[in-house]
């Protein structure tokens, strides 16, 4: 082992038994790689005005604006109690994607 982490890897798939399938084709390997991305993220505007009766100097000829800031907790954690794929992958073909 050359890392904490790549030991830790190597120790999980043990301990569970799972046999990972191979990449065969390398457009899949870096469809995955070009898909992995990491970090904290925060969209934020540093100033907006909300626009509705409620406010003060509210204009009824302008368009209604509302300021709403969402706040999900623990998305990391979440994220690494899910299930990852193991095996058989295949791509789909635009037919079987289609939403009609």
């Amino acid at each position: 082992m050359l890392t904490s982490p790549g030991l830790a890897w190597q120790a999980a798939l043990k301990m569970t038994d799972v046999k990972l399938d191979l990449f065969t084709d390398i457009n899949m390997h870096l469809f995955i790689e070009k898909g992995t991305r990491g970090g904290v993220s925060m969209i934020s505007n540093r100033h907006s005005e909300a626009k509705h009766p409620q406010c003060p100097n509210y204009d009824a000829s302008e368009a209604n604006k509302y300021i709403t800031y969402l706040d999900a907790n623990n998305l990391y954690g979440w994220a690494m109690s899910q299930l990852l794929p193991v095996n058989n992958f295949e791509w789909l073909s635009p037919e079987e994607i289609s939403l009609q």
